[in-house]
């Protein structure tokens, strides 16, 4: 929970609830309070999940969330049973229910049972807010708070990805989290976006970042990650919608200007640089050192320099539009739908890194790929067609993300990918945010292969870079450098 100069603890309820809860309880000996935590939990887990745009999960298109029972027993007694049942009865929560039984589900591996709050509860008239903040003032309410930040500390420390997390991902989380964001003009912007937008999934999703972002200003939002796959660190900044870094600072920092920061197309420059200087493998890749015996033979092809050349420049994509150019007048002709070519260039070297060989070979764009750059695609199916005989620490990766089973080498599509993400981190993170933090240029955060900071330190970061990048024995990467609103002004 937020507590402001006045050490007030807040928690948010529904917007739509206008009875008063303590009147409401009278005579049941269960606490207002309580029943405000539970509230809160509904909401966090809400937000928490729609700020996952890698979450998939039903839940969150049905609005409902899976809250586990020893959370619920800590936030509302051993008798949570009893909170559940009351907030059932007065159309406070729904709880999901089997069609057939009438029994309340639980989410599989867990006892965690799932419950939403009712749609109307979340509507006001004259608001674009689904919540409001109310205080909690009973002392054992506010024990329960604290210890559920200490159970979900708990599990994130004993969380398998844990380990990966290093002294300078710390440092950068310990800096996320002074992230805040411009409530009036955020809200203003999203405002003007909800309005205009027709679609009612994009529509609620622009309601939710209201909350997310109210959430992130009041320290709610902490939770971070270190996926294994490549080691790539996730925190609540890096899940949001890019328009809304123009209204971020950070605290004790707030009239600073910042800017964002990034490498122009960076994962396809990351792709040419192990295929032009393979020897980068070995340095920054060593577990798949098999790799650059695979790809030194064609390294110095005409081709495979050419695009390494292009990826270094920044316009690979500008480049490959005018190539595809032909392929647009002969499908407007048919009256076709046609994608903005850059798009679809940016779509279809992504899909190298991360599709199987199989379903690429067959688009028109493809081909016209393979004419200019043959080496660069027999390097890329290469590294997919290794199995795990030669590469058996990834036999946790080929696995179905629908079933998590097993499924061999037909997933050895996932080398690739999982290479450049692993070379992005160890870059981005192991040597460049460390560098910055040694040398104290703080506050900043990444966004993968981005970088949010102030203004002034711009000429440093980009030497930084530079630097980097140089002792690798590669060529830079162009940056693109873009000032974020208006952060200099007076809050």
């Amino acid at each position: 929970m937020m507590k402001d100069d006045n050490k007030t603890v807040y928690a948010y309820v529904p917007i739509g609830i206008e009875l008063d809860l303590e009147e409401m309880l009278v005579g049941t000996s269960l606490c207002p309070d309580r029943l405000k935590l539970l509230f809160h939990q509904l909401f966090l887990s809400r937000i928490q999940v729609a700020n996952n745009r890698n979450s998939q999960s039903y839940l969150y298109d049905e609005g409902w969330v899976a809250i586990d029972s020893r959370i619920l027993k800590k936030l509302l007694t051993k008798n949570y049973c009893r909170y559940l049942e009351w907030a059932e009865e007065h159309s406070l929560i729904e709880r999901r229910r089997d069609n057939m039984t009438g029994g309340i589900k639980f989410t599989a591996g867990a006892y965690s049972q799932q419950m939403r709050i009712p749609n109307k509860l979340l509507h006001k008239h004259g608001s674009l807010k689904h919540f409001t903040k109310t205080p909690i003032t009973k002392h054992k309410a506010l024990k329960a708070v604290q210890s559920v930040k200490d159970e979900y500390k708990k599990r994130r420390e004993s969380s398998k990805w844990y380990h990966l997390v290093t002294d300078t991902h710390r440092a950068i989380i310990n800096m996320s989290n002074l992230v805040r964001f411009r409530m009036s003009e955020a809200e203003n912007y999203l405002e003007g976006e909800i309005k205009l937008e027709g679609n009612p999934e994009r529509k609620a999703r622009l309601h939710n970042y209201i909350h997310i972002l109210d959430a992130i200003n009041d320290g709610h939002l902490d939770y971070f990650i270190v996926d294994t796959f490549g080691n790539r660190l996730h925190t609540p900044i890096t899940g949001l919608y890019s328009k809304l870094r123009d209204f971020i600072y950070f605290e004790g920092h707030e009239n600073e200007q910042l800017i964002h920061l990034d490498i122009r197309n960076s994962q396809v420059y990351l792709l040419s640089c192990i295929m032009a200087h393979p020897a980068v493998i070995e340095t920054v890749l060593p577990e798949f050192s098999l790799v650059k015996e695979l790809l030194v033979v064609n390294s110095k092809q005409d081709d495979v320099s050419a695009f390494y050349k292009k990826c270094c420049d920044g316009d690979i994509y500008e480049f490959m539009s005018d190539k595809f150019k032909l392929l647009d007048i002969h499908a407007s002709q048919d009256g076709e739908f046609i994608e903005p070519i850059r798009e679809r260039v940016k779509t279809m070297l992504i899909g190298f890194l991360y599709s199987k060989v199989k379903s690429m070979a067959k688009s028109d764009e493809y081909k016209v790929f393979i004419k200019l750059y043959p080496n660069i695609v027999k390097g890329i199916n290469g590294i997919k067609s290794l199995g795990e005989k030669q590469f058996p620490f990834m036999r946790e990766f080929y696995t179905s993300k629908h079933t998590h089973t097993y499924v061999g080498d037909s997933a050895s599509h996932k080398n690739l990918s999982r290479m450049m993400q692993l070379m992005e981190s160890r870059i981005m993170l192991g040597l460049v945010s460390n560098s910055l933090i040694q040398m104290q240029l703080m506050p900043f955060i990444t966004i993968h292969d981005a970088f949010i900071l102030p203004a002034n330190h711009l000429s440093t970061i980009q030497q930084v870079v530079q630097d980097k990048f140089i002792t690798l024995g590669l060529i830079p990467p162009k940056l693109k450098v873009t000032s974020l609103g208006m952060a200099n002004h007076k809050l």
